[in-house]
């Protein structure tokens, strides 16, 4: 004996009468947004292909100066060299751009990480930009509380010697 294997289903008309009447609203509003795209259009068309390069150039030069002066910010901070032209801390860095942070933002992350972690051996390696600027690690660090204790490294806690004299005997 053959199996059908059709699948049957029924639809629930209640239900995809909401859906539709949900989506046309959905599609008045693209309309608006198709205007606004033409007129880009239309714009970046006038636009000689030369203005669009100065464009892209002036765009790059910002993000340059602006991943130059984060990284200078971060070398004067933990005492390190890193470098402002390595693709990757461009990459990470234009990232976090792309996604709205400022060098406010930056400087705030520097801040917190040095004050947490400069003075511990162990986590002191981990002030890099590809710790601080990873899309991962970025939001978490920036909404740390700004006035949380540094963590004071185990080993260096000032200890005082216990000193017992047996010469005094007990108090009765």
């Amino acid at each position: 004996m053959k199996i059908n294997k059709t699948k049957w289903y029924r639809i629930d008309y209640a239900v995809l009468n909401a859906v539709l009447e949900s989506q046309i609203d959905l599609f008045e509003e693209p309309k608006r947004k198709l205007v606004t795209n033409k007129k880009s259009r239309e714009l970046a068309s006038n636009l000689e292909t030369s203005d669009l390069k100065d464009l892209k150039k002036d765009i790059k030069e910002n993000n340059v100066r602006f991943v130059f002066e984060v990284i200078n910010y971060l070398n004067q901070k933990t005492q390190k060299e890193f470098r402002a032209n390595n693709s990757t801390t461009n990459r990470l860095i234009n990232g976090r751009i792309a996604e709205g942070y400022k060098l406010e933002d930056f400087k705030k992350v520097i801040d917190i990480k040095v004050r947490q972690w400069l003075a511990r051996p162990e986590m002191k390696l981990y002030l890099r930009p590809s710790t601080l600027f990873s899309p991962t690690n970025f939001e978490n660090y920036l909404n740390e509380s700004n006035n949380a204790k540094p963590q004071l490294p185990k080993g260096n806690i000032a200890r005082q010697p216990i000193i017992l004299d047996f010469e005094a005997g007990e108090e009765d």
